[in-house]
């Protein structure tokens, strides 16, 4: 078929093409330059796919830089998130080139994740892994990310037991399983959880006395 028109589109760097049976598609103005589309030119459906497939990409570059921008993203995030608008094979192209790039570094993800969630959410370690792995770090490089934040789960329980629980202090059996059963939501293990609430308990005995 041969092209017949370009116009400009409404959204800024795309042009609409035309051929003799009306509208085709839009590109993107780095498509048509770099496969000299214009008026009188012939395509076939094979060009069309890759022309098409081209434009995707443009499209989803600016669409992860301006994502990045923002925050940074892990491979599995910011795959998701291009899917919503391009193919997944554009999807995929782009991120695996923004990997190669350094744009996307899931090991450096990892171990701001898993500051943030340790440190600042004061999540245990089981929880810690379930969200990095829910975020697209493969379980071994979440795993490590986590044991390098140093911390003491005990110390950290007993800090958010001061915080939000010591309302379930007053020795009640029932009392007693909600503040295990919170903290191990939390993603702390029993024994920590056990030799925390003794230990605190045994701190608020001392500080009575």
């Amino acid at each position: 078929m041969r092209i017949t028109a370009l116009e400009p589109s409404k959204k800024a760097g795309r042009h609409r093409i035309y051929t003799e049976e009306g509208f085709l598609c839009t590109l993107e103005d780095e498509v048509i330059a770099a496969h000299h589309i214009r008026p009188n030119c012939e395509v076939d459906s094979a060009l069309l796919n890759e022309l098409d497939f081209s434009s995707q990409c443009c499209r989803a570059k600016a669409k992860a830089y301006q994502l990045l921008g923002y925050r940074d993203h892990t491979h599995k995030e910011l795959y998701d998130k291009l899917c919503r608008s391009v193919s997944p094979e554009a999807a995929e192209q782009v991120c695996a080139l923004l990997t190669e790039q350094g744009y996307i570094n899931d090991e450096a993800c990892a171990e701001k994740l898993a500051q943030y969630y340790v440190k600042t959410k004061q999540f245990g370690a089981r929880r810690a892994l379930y969200e990095l792995v829910r975020r697209g770090i493969d379980k071994e490089t979440a795993r490590e990310a986590i044991e390098s934040v140093e911390t003491d789960p005990v110390d950290q329980i007993c800090g958010i037991i001061y915080k939000k629980y010591t309302h379930l202090l007053d020795g009640d059996y029932k009392n007693r399983s909600k503040l295990t059963a919170a903290l191990v939501r939390r993603g702390y293990s029993f024994d920590d959880v056990h030799a925390a609430i003794d230990q605190y308990a045994q701190w608020e005995e001392e500080h009575e006395e």
